[in-house]
């Protein structure tokens, strides 16, 4: 429809004039933008395709989306699982629907039919049977033959087969005023709102997930760094038992060498002394028991330092010991940190479904609590007055199927 050209102004120029709802706007503004007439057979069939697609009885979250098409635009967000929009306006909602229509060659014989007016008939049930937009066309031919509306009754003023149709056909043909369109905008600022805090939830959810990664992270490192620092103690100390081992052995041969070389000055000493005819003289035994001594001391120190040497290597035996049951100790907090973080992630986890689940129960109950609110709206409108209630009809609104519906197609 052009931007400078009203819906009302849109109607009478194809000759339908009167006061026009929120929804007949919608319809105008749609049929523009396919190129079709506004006229009353036009209208019907959008009023009884409306009611088609939204004649489930499922709360209408899809705020300016009458026909209940999937087709996203800026700042639209889905209302359920099969991605169902609401939009932000009138205009981009019409405009979105008709988009669809538009580009679709499934739905072209639909089109063609609007186009050409000619959508009183079951040509275009068949149209709609052979298009990709998903209602029922035995639904809507039924809709239609009850002028436009659903099994509540019309979707907009003027189809109502007079008050003699019952009061409950009158409800399904309107809403109380612009009630249902501002408990509808309601619902989606409260659902708005407890979307955005959800996000929030959701974000800090996120960082908590991420800490939790960092935390896995320095975890998987320290289960590959222990070891490998363990394997270096380890291979120390075998280089320092093997040095004691060493030690110890010289020790040992430092004993022998000791014991011949003492041996060997005792028999040359006596030697000496047979030769010289000093054996047995004072001197010579005090040389002799010198030389005893000497030996004695000198294999005492060798004694004292080979237990030295047994002594470090008791210590070493101790540090390995002490290595492994720490090693142990580690990898047994490691894997008790493992566990903990695998504990985590799932509360994590469970959080994530919970705040979804609670996301849905609070729009459940923001629609609940909407749909409510318009009943007693309504109810208030059938204990009112005859003139009351016909300056509702005059006044329009939209239809109740936008206020209650299914998901459409598109």
């Amino acid at each position: 429809m052009p931007a400078n050209q009203t819906a009302a102004q849109r109607a009478n120029a194809f000759g339908f004039s009167g006061p026009l709802s929120q929804a007949q706007q919608w319809d105008v503004g749609f049929l523009g933008d396919i190129g079709a007439p506004v006229n009353q057979t036009n209208m019907n069939a959008l009023a009884a395709w409306q009611s088609s697609e939204t004649g489930g009885g499922m709360p209408n979250r899809a705020l300016f989306n009458l026909l209940a098409t999937t087709q996203t635009e800026p700042g639209s967000y889905p209302i359920n699982s099969a991605g169902v929009q609401a939009f932000t306006s009138m205009q981009q909602g019409e405009q979105a629907n008709a988009q669809v229509l538009l580009n679709n060659p499934h739905d072209a014989a639909m089109l063609q039919a609007l186009r050409a007016g000619n959508t009183t008939n079951q040509g275009f049930e068949a149209a709609m049977a052979s298009g990709n937009w998903g209602t029922k066309p035995a639904t809507f031919y039924a809709n239609l033959q009850r002028g436009g509306g659903g099994p509540g009754g019309a979707a907009f003023p003027g189809t109502v087969g007079g008050l003699a149709g019952g009061l409950q056909g009158a409800i399904g043909a309107t809403t109380a005023g612009s009630s249902a369109v501002l408990e509808q905008q309601l619902a989606a600022q409260n659902e708005g709102y407890a979307r955005q805090e959800t996000g929030f939830q959701q974000q800090l959810l996120g960082l908590s997930q991420q800490q939790l990664g960092i935390q896995r992270g320095a975890l998987a490192r320290q289960e590959k760094l222990v070891p490998e620092e363990y394997g270096i103690t380890t291979r120390e100390e075998a280089l320092q038992a093997r040095n004691l081992g060493i030690s110890l052995q010289q020790l040992q041969q430092q004993r022998k060498d000791i014991s011949r070389q003492s041996e060997t000055e005792r028999l040359s000493t006596v030697s000496q002394q047979a030769g010289s005819g000093t054996m047995f003289t004072g001197g010579g035994r005090r040389q002799i028991s010198d030389i005893a001594a000497n030996l004695k001391s000198q294999l005492l120190s060798n004694t004292l330092q080979q237990k030295q040497v047994g002594i470090e290597q008791q210590g070493l035996q101790l540090q390995r010991q002490q290595a492994g049951l720490t090693f142990r100790e580690q990898m047994a907090e490691m894997q008790d940190e493992q566990k903990n973080l695998d504990i985590l992630a799932k509360r994590y986890g469970i959080s994530g479904q919970e705040l979804e689940a609670r996301l849905q129960n609070t729009i459940q109950n923001i629609n609940i609590g909407a749909q409510q609110n318009v009943m007693l709206d309504l109810t208030g409108l059938m204990q009112g007055t005859t003139s009351g209630f016909l300056s509702l009809l005059a006044g329009g609104g939209l239809p109740l199927g936008a206020v209650t519906g299914g998901v459409g197609g598109g």
